[in-house]
């Protein structure tokens, strides 16, 4: 489909290639495992000792 003549075939062909490697690259094991993704970069420390004056 790839060298298709007929346009449909070919925009078909891109479609469904350019949304499987974006469905594999964006799956969770890849972002996170891969990729090092962190939804909100740097951490936060939620209970933490304040000094009272």
């Amino acid at each position: 489909m790839k060298d298709s003549e007929v346009e449909e075939e070919k925009k078909f062909y891109q479609l469904m290639r350019s949304n499987t490697v974006m469905g594999f690259t964006t799956v969770k094991e890849v972002m996170v495992d891969y990729r090092k993704y962190q939804v909100a970069p740097g951490y936060y420390k939620g209970c933490v000792d304040v000094p009272v004056s």
